[in-house]
């Protein structure tokens, strides 16, 4: 069974990130991605992928949807649907 870091993950989704002190921080997002077509912007801080909460380590095993990232943006926290990549 493959298991894929976080940062892998981040990355397929569109969205590149830093871990700072005890969240990941989005820095910068590639065009077209599912994640900017979603709304994701620079400065959001992601607590979870599909439900599942984020740390620095974070492995996911097998398959993952990719489908919802809950984000905090401004103190207030929200739950973005993800667009599929190939369906715009």
């Amino acid at each position: 069974n493959t298991s894929v870091g976080i940062r892998d993950v981040l990355a397929v989704l569109g969205i590149e990130a830093e871990f700072q002190g005890s969240a990941w921080v989005v820095k910068g997002l590639s065009a077209q991605s599912a994640a900017q077509r979603s709304g994701v912007k620079a400065g959001d801080i992601i607590q979870s992928v599909d439900g599942r909460r984020l740390k620095e380590d974070t492995k996911f095993s097998g398959s993952f949807s990719g489908r919802t990232l809950r984000i905090v943006r401004e103190g207030k926290s929200m739950d973005l649907d993800l667009k599929d990549q190939k369906n715009p």
